[in-house]
């Protein structure tokens, strides 16, 4: 219990000091009534992830027991979820008939940010794994989305995750202005193509200008 109550504080005080700014993204209340469920994917109400067959969806407290996931899953029903979520569908990336299957695991709020690790298969077990994809290394709340971007009939995964401004750090130099968490950053994207039996960054570039970090592009374009 002691260990569910200090993940509870620590995402009590995120959730205040960083709530979303633009009108784009997911607000506040949003975030309060968000929670993980085995019905859809973890993110389903506010972003639609086109090009891909979902097989399943579940809840998920990475390196929680099994009895620190039933605390979570009585606290979800009336406050915050703190779980997190694995969703996992198959994409057929070469548009040859051939799905690949995509691990989706989102680790919960609390922390610096919602965590996105995304596994590839090339089976439906998922034991032959051809790819780790971690936009969460890449800067805060990441997401994704699959498209066809060059309309050669194959699909690319594309990542995001909002990159800090080095004029506006005060997260580790207070000397400089504070950049609230849910501001507007730069975004740094990842444009992963299935080539020989795998997933290869094609392409990654720091977009020019600013987003709202829980931005998705419209399809087959990408912020500039």
């Amino acid at each position: 219990m002691r260990w569910f109550n200090v993940v509870k504080k620590h995402i009590f005080i995120a959730l205040i000091f960083f709530f979303p700014l633009s009108a784009h993204a997911v607000t506040y209340d949003d975030i309060l009534a968000h929670k993980a469920n085995s019905s859809k994917p973890y993110w389903g109400d506010y972003y639609q992830y086109k090009n891909i067959k979902w097989i399943s969806h579940q809840p998920y407290f990475e390196g929680a027991t099994d009895e620190q996931m039933k605390e979570l899953e009585k606290a979800a029903l009336e406050e915050v979820d703190d779980r997190g979520q694995i969703d996992i569908g198959s994409v057929d990336f070469n548009g040859d008939g051939k799905e690949q299957y995509l691990k989706v695991i989102w680790t919960a709020y609390g922390g610096p940010a919602k965590g996105l690790v995304i596994e590839a298969y090339q089976d439906k077990a998922l034991k032959n794994k051809i790819a780790t994809v971690s936009p969460q290394s890449e800067g805060y709340h990441p997401n994704f989305k699959v498209e066809d971007l060059d309309s050669d009939g194959k699909l690319e995964l594309i990542t995001f995750a909002g990159v800090p401004d080095p004029n506006m750090s005060g997260m580790v130099d207070d000397k400089k202005p504070f950049e609230p968490r849910f501001a507007d950053r730069f975004l740094r994207v990842g444009i992963y193509k299935y080539k020989d039996g795998t997933l290869k960054l094609s392409r990654q570039y720091l977009t020019k200008g600013k987003f709202e970090p829980h931005y998705m592009p419209p399809d087959t374009k990408l912020p500039k």
